[in-house]
């Protein structure tokens, strides 16, 4: 299982549907999701990729990696812009940021690279650079 949830912003970007589509597929209870006890909706990433390449088509490969899936469900762009933000994130040791970052459209590597930066100084009580 992976190590972070998604919010169902997040599920829809992986997916590359919207949002509101994933909601209703919780709602008919045909995607897998999670309710945690303040009944939030999330879902596991390893589980959605699963759960999407359950849908093959015959003469498909049967099995993909999760690497895979998601460079064929996003543009090129997309994915290579969202696996840097991922892997910066993961390198400053902060994780939890990188679904926003990736959700916020607008942001480059470098505005990732600040952010990350100033979340960096705020925790270990540094001044960030102007």
């Amino acid at each position: 299982m992976s190590k972070h949830l998604l919010t169902a912003a997040g599920a829809a970007m992986l997916l590359g549907i919207r949002e509101r589509t994933v909601q209703k597929l919780v709602r008919s209870k045909k995607i897998p999701h999670l309710i945690l006890p303040t009944g939030d909706i999330r879902f596991c990433a390893d589980d959605l990729l699963r759960w999407a390449t359950s849908f093959k088509q015959p003469g498909e490969k049967t099995m993909l990696t999760d690497a895979e899936v998601c460079e064929q469900m996003m543009s090129p762009r997309l994915y290579e812009r969202s696996r840097t933000i991922l892997t910066l994130c993961q390198e400053a040791g902060m994780p939890h940021l990188a679904q926003d970052c990736i959700a916020n459209a607008a942001m480059s590597a470098d505005d990732v690279r600040k952010t990350l930066f100033d979340a960096l100084c705020a925790k270990f009580g540094g001044n960030t650079v102007v």
